[in-house]
């Protein structure tokens, strides 16, 4: 019996950002307004071939925050084609500077101060019923880009949390009935799941609320 349970967690036991999952181009109608372009980070985790492949789906949508150093407002935009995101309420204007702060999944509570954002992201302790899906490995992505005028930013995204694998091998010689497996930090400080504010600077977590 060998089985592999993958959990989504805040590293806060290790590194803190492990690249947990890749994102790949897919179809959709296009959108008409202004498009944005998001990169996001290759997994180092190898899973069961490409099971585990995550690609964006023809409703994801992106909460980007545009601060042009006056006001700040939050836009929605959705997956028009490939990793191309788009924006028909967002008329940008020539000559303006444009910081663009980005979040997935969208969230309405997104606010971005000082280039923190609000307690909008969240990071699930995960639970996996059935090993041949991994709809449950979820993780935040996050990425800023400042631009000029109409310009349109192409925008690195990086994971908010890591994905921890456990192999679970029965080597007792004996039947054995795995009913659940759990993640406890050693460290009783350490937060590994709950709701965070994300620094677009560094990259670093700040508990709201914890779960």
């Amino acid at each position: 019996m060998k089985k592999i349970v993958c959990f989504a967690a805040m590293a806060a036991f290790g590194v803190l950002f492990i690249e947990g999952c890749t994102k790949q181009e897919g179809i959709a109608t296009e959108v008409d307004g202004f498009s944005i372009s998001v990169s996001t980070p290759g997994t180092k985790t190898v899973f069961d071939g490409d099971a585990y492949t995550v690609e964006w789906e023809e409703d994801d949508a992106l909460g980007v925050v545009i601060d042009d150093g006056s006001e700040a407002e939050l836009y929605k935009f959705t997956k028009s084609s490939g990793n191309t995101f788009t924006c028909a309420d967002f008329v940008p204007v020539e000559g303006a500077s444009y910081t663009y702060y980005v979040l997935y999944p969208y969230d309405e509570g997104f606010t971005v101060s000082d280039g923190v954002s609000s307690a909008v992201v969240n990071i699930s302790s995960g639970k996996q019923s059935d090993l041949s899906v991994a709809g449950h490995i979820k993780t935040p992505l996050y990425g800023k880009a400042t631009a000029q005028g109409t310009a349109s930013p192409e925008i690195a995204l990086a994971h908010a949390a890591a994905v921890v694998k456990i192999n679970v091998a029965n080597r007792s010689g004996a039947e054995l009935e795995v009913s659940e497996v759990g993640l406890v930090s050693a460290d009783e400080s350490a937060v590994m799941s709950g709701t965070f504010s994300v620094d677009f600077e560094t990259g670093g977590l700040t508990a709201a609320e914890t779960s």
